[in-house]
Order: structure tokens, then sequence, then C-alpha cells
């Protein structure tokens, strides 16, 4: 949680082991409304691509903005999702492994960067990893 200016933000971070799987979703959605967050961090989302349709379902309606990083196969893949009426959202860096936004608050224009990371946990995963 970050506060500046009497204005705090909470951010969920979760490594939900896919989303492919329909059954899950309401679970996310639930889990995300529970924690009354602003931005949620995904990692090992399995998804290849990421549409506006598809985060409606696992995402409460106000996460309206998103970035994302594409799955290689099976496993990876990034998203972090946010409500556009509490932040604008630059991407500043991305790779395979991550995934970096500057957020600016619509709330007193302080700025500051979110970085969502995953790490590989094979071998030469982790060496590209370190690389």
């Amino acid at each position: 949680m970050s506060t500046h200016l009497n204005r705090s933000w909470s951010v969920l971070c979760w490594n939900v082991r896919g989303l492919n799987a329909a059954r899950k979703w309401d679970s996310i959605r639930n889990k995300v409304t529970d924690a009354n967050c602003e931005i949620a961090c995904f990692q090992e989302t399995k998804k290849v691509s990421l549409q506006p349709a598809f985060i409606r379902k696992i995402l409460p309606v106000s996460f309206d903005n998103f970035l994302f990083v594409p799955s290689k196969g099976a496993s990876r893949g990034l998203l972090v999702a946010w409500k556009s009426a509490l932040f604008g959202g630059i991407l500043k860096f991305s790779n395979r492994f991550a995934l970096m936004i500057q957020f600016t608050s619509k709330h007193n224009g302080y700025s500051w960067n979110l970085t969502n990371i995953y790490g590989p946990c094979t071998r030469d995963g982790k060496r590209e990893f370190t690389d």
C-alpha cells in the first residue's frame, strides 16, 4: 500500500496459476472485490492473449484498463489491471518476466512505478531471468 497526501492505494498480487478455466473466474472476481483493491497484479496467467471482454469476465467492471505479457506455452503470463477512474497508467518496461507501469493518481497527480514479476522455476529459465 502506498500513501501520499492522505490517499492510500491497495494493490492485490496473486499467482493465479492460470486463467483459462471458467470455473475460476467467479472466485477471482470475488477475491478482487473482497480485497477492495484499486490495482490487481496476476502472475502465471497462462494466457497468450487478453481482450477487454475477457477482463470483464474475471474482474469487477471498475477495472477497465490493463496491460499484460502473454504466456509462453502453458506457463508464464502477467496481467496488471486497474481502475482508470483513479489512475492513468503508462507502460515503462516489459519483457517475458516483468511488466513495469508508471501510475499517476487522478486524485493528486502523484506518480509511481509498479513492477509485476514472474520468475521461472526451471534451471534454464532462471538463468534467462537473471540475465
